[in-house]
């Protein structure tokens, strides 16, 4: 994407408290990202962007975490439900750091939080006493850094409804590995010529105006995990079968 953001109108934090939708139904679209702007302009007179610091455009970095097997990799590659995400996250427009849990349940994802003050590799006991009240495949104190993600992401609230969406754009992610560690092959990957269209709706509405816009360019839902399809590219010796529509995808839009 060329860094060109339409004008939407705006909004705050405080317009997003109806929509926090912290137990949601999510509906993925990968768009080439070169439409992205196209796409926002569509939509601009029925969706407001969240502003901070005067930007609508902010970015994220992800540090995911999982077990030394990646039985977190592992369950979704599989396809198993519930399953579990573990991440620290730095929302950098307003310089706050989240340690995060999502469990995804059938067609439901349940996000739980708490604030940190940076993002580590280590997790701090209070870090370990919030995992523990989640079934994990392991003890918290197992967990270990496999991977970062970053990107910008365009915040959307819904103008008539409940709907949030995000559009996350100028993605990359990165093997996380110990100083000096030999990485024994590629490190990081360029995700850019995708971005990442999604829907959180408290259930799934088909009629909203982002969904009916992305179905009229011919664009249909499809499953796109940063973490997952990150790991299938970046560490040698999983599974990765199960996340090859994606990687073909990134492949074709690169070319």
């Amino acid at each position: 994407m060329d860094g060109r953001i339409p004008d939407i109108a705006r909004c705050s934090l405080d317009d997003f408290k109806s929509v926090k939708l912290q137990d949601r139904v999510d509906t993925k679209f990968v768009v080439p990202a070169r439409l992205v702007p196209g796409l926002l302009e569509s939509v601009s007179g029925k969706y407001a962007a969240l502003e901070i610091g005067g930007e609508i455009r902010h970015r994220y970095e992800s540090l995911y975490f999982d077990t030394p097997d990646f039985d977190f990799y592992n369950d979704h590659a599989r396809g198993r439900k519930p399953r579990s995400k573990v991440r620290m996250r730095h929302y950098c427009a307003n310089n706050l750091f989240w340690l995060e849990h999502k469990r995804k349940k059938e067609l439901r994802t349940k996000k739980k939080r708490i604030e940190i003050g940076a993002i580590s590799p280590s997790l701090s006991p209070e870090c370990l006493e919030f995992l523990s009240r989640f079934d994990l495949p392991c003890a918290p104190s197992e967990l270990r850094p496999a991977l970062w993600t970053r990107f910008d992401r365009v915040t959307l609230r819904d103008l008539a409804g409940a709907e949030r969406a995000t559009v996350d754009f100028g993605l990359s992610v990165e093997r996380w590995l110990a100083p000096g560690a030999d990485p024994g092959g590629v490190r990081r990957i360029d995700f850019s010529p995708v971005a990442i269209v999604e829907l959180k709706q408290s259930r799934v509405r088909r009629d909203s105006p982002l969904f009916s816009e992305l179905r009229a360019r011919g664009l249909a839902p499809r499953s796109w995990s940063k973490y997952s399809v990150g790991c299938s590219l970046l560490v040698p010796g999983l599974k990765a079968n199960a996340f090859k529509p994606q990687r073909l995808l990134l492949e074709k839009l690169s070319t």
